[in-house]
């Protein structure tokens, strides 16, 4: 029974620094510089911000499509960089979305 426990606890150890490691490697990989991601088609851009954590306010995801949203994010993108993280649109979820947009940047970018 001892042997057993032991066992459980070294596998369920094992399995830990797996997915710690694993997390680390999706967090640190890959970088981009700017002008990738400059370069993005703008679907491609908006993606990768939202696979890594970009929150889309509700009322952007009823009244517009991925598309349009794609499109909003791209054209925002620069100003955002280049204001560490501002907008110049009013919207709450605009604002919430720059600042999520230069905190990805700064973690994924080269």
């Amino acid at each position: 029974m001892k042997r057993k426990s032991i066992a459980l606890l070294l596998v369920g150890f094992i399995v830990l620094i797996g997915a710690l490691y694993l997390n680390y490697i999706k967090n640190t990989n890959p970088k981009y510089t700017l002008e990738e991601l400059r370069d993005m088609p703008e679907k491609e851009l908006y993606q990768l911000f939202v696979d890594n954590g970009l929150r889309v306010h509700d009322d952007f995801s009823e009244s517009f499509s991925d598309e349009k949203m794609a499109n909003i994010f791209k054209r925002q993108f620069d100003f955002i960089i280049k204001t560490e993280g501002k907008t110049n649109l009013s919207h709450t979820g605009y604002r919430d979305m720059a600042e999520d947009t230069y905190k990805i940047y700064k973690r994924i970018v080269k």
